[in-house]
Order: C-alpha cells, then sequence, then structure tokens
C-alpha cells in the first residue's frame, strides 16, 4: 500500500502543481494573518494584544487545515483541486473541535520540549533571590557540562534542548493522518494502521533533504560563530550578524522546500485514503 500511495500522490502532484502551490499559498497567507498580532510586542503599551495570537490560530488555521485534507481528498476523488474550499465554514464547529482534539494529542508529546523552555526561560530571566541563577553561575554549570570547555558545553546543551524536539515530531508523525481521517468522516479509520502512516510521515522526510543540505551548508560557519558568542556570554551577549548567506537559506526555503510541502502532504492523504477504499471493499 505503501507504494501505491506513493504513486498516487506524485501523479496527482505533478497533475496538479499549480493548484497545490495556490493553495500552500493561501494556507500560509492565513497563517500570517493569525501571526499579525506579534507586532504588538512593538509597543510596550500594547504588547497584552499579541496574546491574539492563539487565538487567532486556533479560530482561523485549525479550521483551514482540516479544510485542506477535504481537498485533498476530493482531489483524489474528482482529479481537481478546489482552492476556494480553504476558506469554507461548513461544519465550522466540527472543524475546529477536530482541530482542538489534534493539540490535546499532541500535548503528551511535547511535554519535554514545553517543559525545558520553561525551565531554560526562568533560568534566565529569575533573580538569584529567587532561585535564579547569575551569569557566572550559568557559565560554571556549563563548562561542568562541557568537561571545562565553556564551549564544548554550550553545545551540548544545544544538542539535549534540540533533542527535546525529537517526541515532538515523533507525535506528529503518530498523528499526521488523523486529520485525513476526520476528512473521511471516520477517525478510527487509521486504527491498526498508525504503523504504516507514521512509515508515510518518514518518506516524506525526504522532501525538506534538498532544503536541509543547503541551508546547512551555508549556515555552517553562522552557527559556529553563534557558539562562540553564547560562550563568551560572561562578556556580554553580541550575536553575530547573519552574512550574505542568509539569502541562500531564504532562497532554499522558497525554491526547495515550500513547492514540495503539498507532495509531503498527499502522501499522507493517500495512504489513508487508501485505507478507506480498502475497507470498504472488503
Amino acid at each position: 500500500m505503501l507504494k501505491q500511495a506513493m504513486s498516487r500522490a506524485w501523479g496527482l502532484y505533478r497533475r496538479h502543481f499549480g493548484g497545490l502551490l495556490l493553495m500552500l499559498v493561501v494556507q500560509l497567507m492565513v497563517v500570517l494573518m493569525s501571526l499579525a498580532p506579534l507586532l504588538f510586542l512593538l509597543n510596550p503599551a500594547t504588547r497584552l494584544l499579541a496574546l491574539l495570537c492563539p487565538v487567532l490560530f486556533v479560530l482561523l488555521v485549525l479550521p483551514m487545515r482540516q479544510n485542506a485534507a477535504m481537498i485533498m481528498r476530493d482531489l483524489q476523488k474528482y482529479d481537481t483541486v478546489y482552492v476556494r474550499g480553504l476558506i469554507s465554514v461548513k461544519d465550522y464547529g466540527c472543524k475546529l473541535r477536530c482541530g482542538l482534539m489534534g493539540i490535546v494529542c499532541m500535548l503528551p508529546w511535547m511535554l519535554l520540549f514545553i517543559a525545558s523552555t520553561g525551565l531554560l526561560y526562568y533560568v534566565y530571566s529569575a533573580n538569584p533571590e529567587q532561585g535564579g541563577m547569575d551569569v557566572f553561575a550559568v557559565m560554571r554549570l556549563v563548562r561542568q557540562i562541557g568537561g571545562g570547555s565553556t564551549v564544548t558545553g554550550v553545545k551540548y546543551v544545544v544538542l539535549m534542548y534540540l533533542a527535546t524536539l525529537l517526541p515532538v515530531l515523533a507525535g506528529f508523525a503518530f498523528h499526521s493522518g488523523t486529520r485525513h481521517a476526520y476528512a473521511l468522516g471516520d477517525r478510527k479509520i487509521i486504527k491498526g494502521h498508525r504503523g504504516g502512516v507514521v512509515a508515510v510521515w518518514l518518506l516524506g522526510l525526504v522532501t525538506v533533504v534538498p532544503f536541509i543540505a543547503v541551508a546547512g551548508a551555508a549556515g555552517f560557519t553562522y552557527v559556529q560563530e553563534l557558539m562562540k558568542a553564547l560562550s563568551n556570554i560572561m562578556g556580554g551577549l553580541s550575536l553575530p550578524k547573519p552574512d550574505g548567506k542568509l539569502y541562500i537559506i531564504v532562497a532554499a526555503f522558497v525554491l526547495l522546500l515550500l513547492p514540495l510541502v503539498p507532495l509531503k502532504q498527499l502522501m499522507t492523504s493517500c495512504y489513508v485514503n487508501l485505507i478507506a477504499e480498502g475497507e470498504h471493499k472488503a
């Protein structure tokens, strides 16, 4: 079934590349709309209004993602990309509920990352009298982690923090087929097929390899300079300015990553739809 799903997704992607790309652009625009309140952070008097971001994300982005799953479902049935369906408000409450349930399901996978982020923020912002650590105490701890080397300690801390994202990625893989199952009207349809859903999600990671390769090569020098700056925090945190290679990374994001996002999404959608078709035949 994996091979069949890949074949179907690739065929649909080739035939409807323009429509799928337009669909992605509309989704990005809606996401940017939900992030617009972050501009209120620029003015201390209006910072609280930035809390509108999660509200708008829930109200706009979550139902839109469910609409996108339905469009990909109908694409396999009618061979047409109905982009206007992204802003459909039909059964809005049901779509919103499905999106919220998805967030609830992801929370256990995100606990380690959330706890680590909260701990780092507390250590950074709290006063020593309140249990926080001053710069010297932080650097001593980092040096101990690095076996006496501050630079090595910073690398280890960054790697440990990035490792807390692994359960989050595992959660994304495990639940990647849920919204497509909702689009078919039966969430339980992927029960017993989670292994296949995860396998499809992992195969979809091939679509991000070109971007990672280019971005990694272009940003390697900057990352080294950033590590040195973090290890010298006692002299004052002075982050290096991005050089011209930032434009290479941005270009790689636009040219190598974004065009392949619809293909990755289609792969999961096709797999879930094939499960449904198999059950109906049975």
